[in-house]
């Protein structure tokens, strides 16, 4: 599969198709992504860490960075 940086779908061109394509493949991919964190989810000490970082701010998340 190919992936498509979220940046290219923000910059979006006006070429309607290309958006809908991209749109539809980011989807795909953010489902391949909460799949597999689904699956670390099972693991209450990756759970533990992940939630200790987040409030602590050790780690942070900005859809935009990416």
């Amino acid at each position: 599969m190919t992936k498509v940086p979220l940046k290219k779908i923000q910059d979006f061109d006006g070429n309607f198709y290309e958006l809908v394509v991209a749109t539809i493949m980011r989807t795909e991919q953010i489902i391949d992504n909460i799949s597999l964190a689904e699956h670390a989810v099972l693991d209450d000490k990756i759970l533990g860490q992940a939630f200790n970082d987040i409030l602590t701010g050790k780690f942070s998340y900005s859809i935009e960075g990416r």
